[in-house]
């Protein structure tokens, strides 16, 4: 994710209830609010900020502080009753069933884990036992339903794959008592700055591993059992156009009621969004595509991979300078197009539009003009599409791509279209949001 601010801290104060005032968005109708107060300690300014809230979603849910599909909340910064401006926000995940899961034989227990029948989870039952769980996302949660609680005197610890090697998690919160506990247990920890999906531990198994190992074993009559296990991202990722160096934020998240919104927008991070190919989203010759996002211009990620919309190598549009947005189609022939100085607005989204009308391919941008090329009937039918990757844009509001087919894919963060992005770590994440397409 691009100019993540770990050095910010901050701190939920508490909850509250009864909101009755009017913001930049009316949230008279909320019933809960939670301050959030972050304070930039990196001794540095800094603008285009993600910033990570610690908020875990399915609590907010299991006590109905906000509905399954997060519409009823809302993001203000600071208390002005008459300017307080809404926030960029995409809410913390719910709990979304882990990607796999091994047991200490490396035998896969991934429909296990996922499948929710009870007692097939063997979790470790000797001295030096392990058990590994990979997760669609970086998450600071493992949720573990133990159908059989350990009888035991042991030492269980965790730990985090970094791409090369195991090495501990820390502050880690075990409500399990290393799995002494039955029922519905959280483990808990800090996100390391350094977790990255690798596939090291199991080839053909990508995701964001952790792994518990059992130690200093006494005695153990009763080995544990679980029936089904999850995991939370446990953030609420939010956006601020400048914090200078030891000022204070002051975020509300405002909760309940009913419906404030009917979209989310997208932190897409390096991964962004993949959608399979099809035919209805072929862009041949005469098409219209526009990207509204928050475009990562002025730093220094850029390069042919850094898409805003990728379709193999027949399609590129992508941040090719520090300001610049290139475009290259390939058809009979290859026309590229080049915005070399797109200015950042002060807030806001920008806009990125290409057109292709069957005799002119134009390119244009929010604050980057506009340049016009031959036109191209676009080749590599049996390619997906790439959104928003490789740090091109700090948040997505909306992808809308109308083609000659005429069919109309609409990548926006609706409740009804945000999931056609259905690269895996997407859907699992929109999906436990209750943004499935219906």
């Amino acid at each position: 994710m691009p100019k993540i601010i770990y050095g910010l801290t901050f701190l939920v104060i508490a909850f509250a209830s009864a909101v009755t005032v009017v913001w930049a968005t009316d949230v008279s109708s909320t019933i809960h609010q939670i301050p959030v107060l972050l304070s930039n300690n990196t001794g540095a300014d800094a603008t285009n900020v993600v910033l990570p809230l610690e908020v875990f979603g399915q609590p907010l849910v299991d006590d109905f502080f906000m509905s399954d599909d997060a519409l009823n909340t809302e993001v203000h910064e600071g208390v002005d009753l008459q300017n307080a401006p809404d926030v960029p926000y995409m809410p913390a995940s719910l709990a979304i069933l882990v990607k796999y899961a091994y047991n200490s034989s490396g035998v896969e227990e991934t429909d296990e884990a996922q499948d929710g029948n009870g007692g097939d989870i063997t979790l470790p039952t000797s001295g030096a036992a392990t058990y590994e769980f990979a997760f669609d996302h970086q998450a600071r949660s493992l949720r573990l339903n133990i159908e059989t609680a350990a009888v035991a005197e042991w030492v269980t610890t965790w730990e985090y794959h970094n791409g090369t090697a195991y090495t501990p998690l820390f502050n880690v919160a075990d409500s399990s008592d290393s799995f002494q506990n039955d029922g519905l247990q959280v483990i808990s920890w800090d996100i390391p700055s350094d977790w990255i999906r690798t596939d090291t531990p199991y080839g053909g198994s990508p995701g964001f591993w952790v792994k518990v190992t059992a130690s200093d074993i006494s005695s153990l009559t009763t080995a544990p059992l679980g029936t089904q296990a999850w995991f939370e991202t446990g953030r609420w990722w939010t956006f601020t156009d400048t914090v200078s160096s030891n000022e204070q934020l002051l975020y509300i998240l405002y909760l309940g009621g009913e419906d404030l919104r009917s979209t989310h927008y997208y932190f897409p991070g390096s991964e962004g969004i993949t959608t399979p190919d099809d035919a209805s989203i072929e862009p041949a010759s005469t098409y219209s595509l526009s990207i509204t996002s928050r475009i990562t211009t002025g730093v220094t990620a850029s390069g042919t991979d850094v898409c805003f919309a990728c379709k193999g190598q027949n399609f590129r549009l992508y941040k090719s300078a520090t300001n610049g947005i290139t475009l290259t189609v390939t058809g009979a022939g290859t026309t590229t197009l080049n915005l070399s100085n797109v200015a950042t607005p002060t807030s806001g989204e920008q806009v990125v539009t290409v057109v292709d009308d069957g005799t002119n391919l134009i390119l244009m941008a929010t604050g980057g003009g506009l340049t016009i090329g031959t036109t191209q009937t676009v080749g590599g039918n049996a390619t997906d599409w790439t959104w928003v990757s490789d740090e091109s844009a700090y948040y997505m509001d909306s992808i809308h791509l109308s083609t000659s087919a005429p069919t109309t894919l609409y990548l926006a963060t609706t409740y009804a279209n945000f999931n056609d992005g259905t690269h895996t770590n997407t859907a699992a994440y929109t999906g436990m949001l209750g943004l499935d397409n219906d």
